[in-house]
C-alpha cells in the first residue's frame, strides 16, 4: 500500500489533508508520515452532534501525538439548524472552509481520503438518479476548487484494505454514526452493495471493482468528448466578453444533439458563472427552442439571459450574464452614451482566450438585438461616477 500510495501523492510542494478521523482518513495520514511528508492537517468540525468538537478534538491531540503534524480544527459557524440536504450543505461548507484555509496557509494542494467504496457508492447513486456518462465518472483524481488543487490519492484502496492496513500497526480510528443513518441517501446505497456483497449473487468486493472500472472507462470517453466540444467551440463562438458569448446557430444545429446540448450546457454554465449546470429537463426544452433557428425566441436559463437573431442572413444565439436587480440597470437614456463609451471601450475589457480582443463596435455590429445587452448592464453610482462592472467601464454622471 505504501508504495502504491508514494506514486499517487508526488507533492513536491507545501500540501494540506483533509482529515476526518475516520479510517480513510488516518489511513492517508498515517502513509504520509511513513514516506517522511509533512503535510497540514486540516479537521473540519460539522457541529451537527453535541459530540462533534470533542471528537475533533480528539482526533488533533492523536495526529499530534502520533504522526507530529500540523493540525487546525476549522469549525462550520452557521446561524441556523440545518434541516434539509444536511450531508450535501455539510459538504459544501466542508469545501469552502478547508480551501479558504489552505489559502490563508498559503497552500496550493489538498488530499481527501475518498476510496474505492466511495467511489463505487457515487457511481451507483448517480446511476439510481438517471444519469449520463458525467455521472458516471463519479469522483475524479484531481479537480480544481477555487484555484485549489484537489487529490485523492486514495480512491485505489478499498475501505476493506485501508482498516486492515490500519490493524497492522495498531492506528485507531473514529466511526462516524451518521455513516449508519437511513436518512441519508448514501448509506442506503452503501447497505445496497453490502446486500448484494452478502448474498450469493456475486462478491462485495467485485461489485466495488467493476463499479470503480465503469469510472474509469467513463472518464476515457468524457475526455474524448471534452476535447471535441472544445474544438467546436473555438470554431462556432465568439466570446465578445466573459459574460457575453454568441453562436453561430447554422453550425450549432449540424451537430448531433448530444453536442448541441453540451454546448448549451458548457456556454450557459460559463457565461451565467454557475457552480453547477442546469438540469436537463430545461436545457431539452432550450434545445428545441435552439434547433428552430428562423423561430424567435427570448429565454432565461442558468442566470443567463438567451435570445436569437439574424444578421446578414445569418443565424445567431446570444447568451449573456443576467442581472437580477432591476434598480441596477441604466434608464432608457443612458443607453446612447453608453453605446458612444462601448464603440470606444478598451480592448482588455472584450476578451476570448486572453489574447484575442475585440472592438465594441465591431461586437454591437454583429450581435442581433444588441441593445438588450445594453437593457442588462449593471450600473452603480461610484464616487460620482456611473460603474458598469460587467464592462469594467466608469463614464461621468455630467
Amino acid at each position: 500500500m505504501l508504495k502504491d500510495f508514494s506514486y499517487r501523492i508526488n507533492c513536491s510542494e507545501k500540501f494540506a489533508l483533509a482529515v476526518s478521523g475516520g479510517a480513510d482518513s488516518i489511513c492517508m495520514t498515517l502513509l504520509c508520515h511513513q514516506l517522511g511528508l509533512k503535510p497540514i492537517v486540516l479537521i473540519v468540525d460539522h457541529k451537527l452532534r453535541e459530540e462533534s468538537f470533542d471528537e475533533a478534538l480528539y482526533v488533533k491531540n492523536y495526529i499530534e501525538e502520533h504522526f507530529n503534524f500540523e493540525v487546525y480544527i476549522l469549525v462550520w459557524d452557521r446561524s441556523s439548524k440545518i434541516i434539509s440536504n444536511v450531508q450535501s450543505k455539510a459538504r459544501d461548507a466542508r469545501y469552502i472552509l478547508l480551501t479558504d484555509k489552505c489559502k490563508i496557509l498559503g497552500i496550493k494542494v489538498l488530499c481527501t481520503a475518498h476510496n474505492k467504496n466511495d467511489q463505487a457508492e457515487t457511481v451507483l447513486m448517480n446511476i439510481m438518479r438517471g444519469t449520463g456518462i458525467d455521472g458516471l465518472i463519479g469522483i475524479r483524481d484531481i479537480v480544481k476548487i477555487d484555484d485549489i488543487e484537489l487529490m485523492r490519492p486514495m480512491l485505489i484502496f478499498s475501505r476493506y484494505e485501508i482498516e486492515v492496513y490500519l490493524r497492522s500497526y495498531g492506528i485507531t480510528w473514529i466511526n462516524d454514526p451518521s455513516n449508519e443513518s437511513d436518512k441519508y441517501e448514501r448509506v442506503k446505497i452503501r447497505r445496497l452493495i453490502n446486500l448484494i456483497g452478502n448474498s450469493d449473487l456475486v462478491n462485495g468486493e467485485h461489485v466495488i471493482s467493476r463499479l470503480n472500472l465503469l469510472s474509469n472507462n467513463a472518464i476515457r470517453t468524457q475526455n474524448f468528448i471534452d476535447r471535441y466540444l472544445e474544438k467546436k467551440i473555438n470554431e462556432i463562438c465568439c466570446f465578445w466578453h466573459s459574460t457575453i458569448v454568441t453562436v453561430d446557430l447554422e453550425k450549432l444545429i449540424a451537430e448531433d444533439e448530444e453536442i448541441i446540448m453540451r454546448i448549451l450546457r458548457r456556454l450557459i454554465q460559463a457565461i451565467g458563472m454557475q457552480k453547477y449546470s442546469v438540469r436537463s429537463k430545461s436545457l431539452i426544452r432550450l434545445y428545441h427552442d435552439v434547433i428552430n433557428i428562423k423561430r424567435a425566441f427570448h429565454c432565461t436559463l442558468g442566470s443567463c439571459s438567451i435570445w436569437n437573431g439574424s444578421r446578414d442572413n445569418r443565424f445567431f444565439l446570444v447568451i449573456i450574464k443576467e442581472i437580477f436587480n432591476p434598480q441596477n440597470k441604466i434608464q432608457q437614456n443612458e443607453v446612447k452614451e453608453l453605446e458612444l463609451a462601448l464603440y470606444n471601450l478598451k480592448p482588455q475589457y472584450i476578451v476570448y482566450n486572453h489574447d484575442i480582443y475585440y472592438k465594441a463596435q465591431i461586437m454591437f455590429k454583429s450581435i442581433p438585438d444588441a441593445t438588450k445587452i445594453l437593457g442588462s448592464i449593471q450600473c452603480k453610482i461610484v464616487d460620482g461616477k456611473k460603474f458598469y462592472p460587467l464592462l469594467g467601464l466608469t463614464r461621468s454622471l455630467n
